[in-house]
């Protein structure tokens, strides 16, 4: 072990994280969402954060008995009476939460160090090998330098060969043809938004994936996401879950009722309802009542609190989805130099919960007013770079437009959905119907 590299190891940080993560009311997951397990020097150490990691995503909570559970199950000395031995004296090192955020920027701060100490050795060999020409040298020391400063990350490659195994390449090929063969359609990845023009065609909400939903105030951004959970979870039965920092429970009750019967919200809040309409509410109780969606409204506005919360309900209640309503309510623990600083790590912790989770995050978000300033009013991407890096985290972009909603004779009931960005297939913009009455949009129907 080189004197130098120990140097570049802060073993009070690690302990200090550690034992706070173990003790801790409630999970801290900052760490989780910002350090490799290879950030932090020691072997124990290692194990013992990929054990907390495995934990967290598999219960939803970090208790030291799980966490020596998992140890046992691994290969490797940190073991039986050993590993809790450990996990103990760790917990004797525990501190607030809110120190939590240094330590883990120091921690990284000396794992890029030791990467630094480690490339410069390369660097010194690779000067010395007087078989490659100094241009070449140069270059490769370049770019090995980029990818530390651009990547610096410690996840381990794969060969192609084993991407190739693991993901069953040809096999997966095989199954989309033989589906499309014996139901005539196409093989579409994901779960529906229920949308004809999207689903037919592309997928959207895949496993993994972020998808933003964005529009100006009042143009339906909380309505269109609404529809996408009444397909989910009313019309399929698959299971998500709703996190609103807008509006209360009884709000989205009131809307996901207005969508299901059609009958208009002002009628419902002002109860100049029609005893027929009334009934339709007693039927979609009937209807509604046992279907797996669940709404949370308090103490989520901290996106560690949604991570916390949506990893409990991936494990015991095997929802299929979130949604966050919405992005410029939400905040980040820590010093936030900058709003849109906070918003970026709001932003990367929801891409990371969905690539951890293995399923997709919607997230819906208000546009600047740069696009009240255009004559042209329809949405296009720049408006959302005042939201941080969701323009980049986001696999999807959907947004809004509404040429009634400036003008009430342009094109009434019509809403423009805009696929400005897809990572996984090609954009499009597709025309839908919107009753503003009753929040619900649909298909338009086809001219015959």
């Amino acid at each position: 072990m080189s004197k130098q590299v120990v140097e570049f190891s802060d073993k009070t940080a690690e302990k200090m994280v550690l034992g706070t993560m173990l003790t801790a009311p409630e999970p801290i997951i900052y760490p989780i969402l910002n350090l490799e397990v290879t950030d932090l020097y020691f072997l124990d150490n290692q194990a013992i954060f990929q054990a907390i990691k495995e934990v967290f995503f598999e219960y939803g909570v970090i208790e030291i008995l799980l966490v020596g559970k998992k140890l046992n199950q691994k290969e490797g000395e940190l073991k039986g009476k050993k590993a809790l031995e450990r996990l103990i004296d760790l917990a004797q090192f525990a501190g607030t939460s809110a120190h939590v955020e240094a330590y883990c920027k120091d921690i990284r701060e000396m794992s890029i160090k030791r990467k630094l100490f480690e490339l410069s050795g390369k660097m010194q060999q690779e000067v010395l090998n007087n078989k490659k020409d100094v241009l070449s040298v140069f270059k490769d020391i370049t770019d090995k330098c980029n990818a530390l400063i651009n990547d610096n990350s410690s996840d381990s490659g794969k060969s192609l060969e084993k991407v190739i195994e693991e993901t069953k390449w040809l096999e997966k090929m095989k199954e989309r043809m033989e589906y499309y063969r014996k139901h005539n359609t196409p093989y579409i990845e994901g779960l529906p938004t229920g949308f004809d023009d999207f689903d037919n065609k592309m997928s959207l909400l895949k496993n993994g994936s972020v998808i933003v939903i964005a529009a100006r105030p009042a143009m339906g951004k909380t309505a269109l996401a609404l529809n996408i959970i009444h397909t989910l979870s009313i019309k399929k039965d698959i299971p998500g879950a709703l996190f609103s920092i807008e509006m209360k429970n009884k709000d989205i009750l009131n809307r996901l009722g207005c969508i299901q019967t059609r009958v208009s919200s002002t009628a419902l809040s002002t109860g100049t309802m029609k005893d027929f309409e009334y009934e339709q509410f007693i039927y979609a109780k009937k209807e509604i009542l046992k279907k797996p969606l669940w709404f949370f409204e308090t103490n989520i506005s901290n996106v560690n609190n949604i991570c916390i919360e949506a990893t409990k309900l991936v494990h015991e209640k095997k929802i299929e989805y979130i949604v966050v309503d919405y992005l410029q309510l939400m905040t980040a623990d820590g010093d936030q130099t900058t709003r849109n600083y906070e918003v970026g790590k709001i932003s990367t912790a929801l891409k990371m919960l969905a690539k951890e989770l293995n399923i997709p995050v919607l997230i819906i978000a208000q546009l600047s007013r740069k696009v009240e300033e255009r004559s042209n009013k329809r949405p296009m991407m720049s408006d959302l770079r005042d939201s941080g890096q969701i323009e980049q985290d986001a696999d999807a972009v959907i947004f809004i437009y509404r040429r009634d909603y400036y003008d009430d004779s342009d094109k009434p009931g019509e809403a423009e959905l805009i696929l400005s960005k897809n990572r996984h297939g090609p954009t499009k913009n597709i025309t839908v119907q919107f009753d503003a009455e009753c929040g619900k949009f649909t298909n338009r129907s086809p001219i015959i």
